[in-house]
């Protein structure tokens, strides 16, 4: 599983053509191999979500969960399923996935984005604000610049949801630089 792990962050990196087929591929062995390891199912949904399929993803996720509800990990499971969600147009189950990531000891940077924007697309543009305004007291993502980064890094096949993060946080104050 390490060895998946690693070679999948490699692949993931690396860029080029058939880069996340080769990971989810990878993804799938280590499955296969141990299918109760939530660590291979939690990297088989971040490889699943980078690459836009949003439903296997979440499914993947969803059993890294079950598979360990108290993991160490379990705020980023939360955060990348937010993700999921969100590109699944399911803006009240985004929200409340990345609420629970947000609120743990170790929260991700992405579930206070992905708050932000469900919280946009809900229509609650003051508690949208109000989400923004506390994750930049503790963010180095303190521009629209540097958001676009950082999803542009982390969902490069995304760019549609990622445009969809990077208009909503600005509605709700995100400065451009």
């Amino acid at each position: 599983i390490l060895r998946f792990l690693t070679i999948t962050m490699d692949q993931l990196s690396g860029g080029g053509p058939g880069h996340h087929d080769t990971a989810v591929l990878r993804g799938e062995a280590a499955v296969a191999l141990n299918p109760t390891s939530a660590m291979a199912h939690q990297a088989l949904g971040l490889v699943l979500g980078r690459a836009g399929r949003s439903e296997e993803a979440l499914s993947h996720i969803t059993q890294a969960i079950r598979l360990s509800p108290r993991d160490l990990f379990l705020p980023g499971f939360l955060a990348l399923g937010s993700v999921s969600l969100f590109a699944l147009g399911r803006y009240e189950d985004a929200l409340d996935w990345a609420t629970r990531s947000s609120r743990s000891p170790n929260p991700r940077p992405l579930s206070f984005i992905i708050a932000t924007a469900a919280l946009n697309k809900l229509g609650r543009d003051k508690a949208a604000a109000d989400t923004l305004a506390g994750f930049l007291a503790h963010s180095p993502i303190s521009s629209v610049q540097k958001l676009r980064g950082f999803l542009e890094w982390n969902f490069p096949l995304s760019a549609e949801i990622n445009e969809q993060c990077i208009i909503a946080l600005r509605k709700a104050g995100l400065p451009e630089k």
